[in-house]
């Protein structure tokens, strides 16, 4: 939800980047990259902040604030990315808004919380897969319960996978995530570049 407001502003700075480039003032991949370094220090100070007092709130094993804070940043990283994907594909602020809480509405009921994989039929359970905040819970519940009493035998039970290497998969995969949303960002700035209002 920290995202949201992006919508609005990068489809501003959007139309004020398409006319700065017909002028010939910057190409997309600096603009792109500008925009990306700008938001930065935003994304860590948010993902810091509240990261830091949620783990101290919540008990979590002291050991484990490094994985916290690296899981929290990318599915932070990747929900504000799909954002820009959303809102440089979209020319109304209101659709690209509708269309954006429609993918994060999926990817938090396909998270394995609200629904478990464990309930789900195996011809169905792809679906967990397709959601960006199923590999955020899946790592940060392994990193978690795995070595709580009884923590590898409730993660199966909610579906999730267990075991050695689970939460660097887990990981690995937001991180592909937001590079290919990162790409695709680019991409679809690139295409649309000299389009007019």
């Amino acid at each position: 939800m920290y995202s949201l407001p992006a919508i609005g502003h990068f489809i501003d700075d959007r139309l004020a980047f398409q006319q700065e480039h017909r002028r010939g003032l910057y190409t997309t991949p600096s603009y792109f990259l500008a925009t990306q370094l700008a938001e930065l220090p935003a994304l860590c100070s948010v993902t810091l902040c509240l990261s830091v007092t949620l783990y101290s709130l919540c008990g979590l094993y002291p050991g484990r604030l490094g994985m916290f804070l690296a899981i929290a940043w990318l599915v932070l990283a990747v929900g504000f990315a799909a954002c820009q994907l959303i809102a440089a594909a979209l020319s109304r602020g209101t659709t690209a808004l509708a269309v954006y809480l429609c993918v994060l509405a999926f990817s938090y009921f396909f998270c394995g919380i609200f629904v478990s994989v464990a309930e789900v039929s195996a011809g169905w359970q792809w679906l967990f897969r397709t959601s960006f905040c199923f590999y955020a819970t899946e790592a940060l519940a392994n990193s978690e319960l795995e070595l709580r009493p009884n923590g590898p035998a409730y993660l199966r039970a909610l579906g999730f996978d267990t075991g050695a290497g689970v939460v660097e998969r887990d990981v690995g995969a937001l991180a592909a995530i937001f590079l290919v949303t990162r790409l695709l960002t680019l991409a679809v700035l690139h295409a649309r570049r000299g389009q007019r209002r």
